[in-house]
């Protein structure tokens, strides 16, 4: 796996794994909420943090980085 496809799983589809879910678990369920109020558990921002821990990593370990 290349070094770009492990930063787009990792940092991008697990991030947002837990938006994805809720999403499914209230249609299976068939939850009468609106699409905003799933958002409330903190998902998005385990998503934010996720994405500037990257980009910070990616700033500061540049040269580290570039031998995967």
């Amino acid at each position: 796996m290349s070094a770009k496809n492990l930063w787009i799983f990792v940092n991008i589809i697990l991030a947002l794994l837990p938006i994805v879910t809720n999403f499914l678990l209230i249609k299976i369920m068939k939850i009468n909420k609106k699409w905003y109020e799933t958002l409330t558990g903190g998902e998005l921002f385990i998503f934010s943090t996720t994405i500037s821990a990257s980009a910070i990593g990616v700033t500061f370990f540049q040269g580290s980085l570039d031998n995967y």
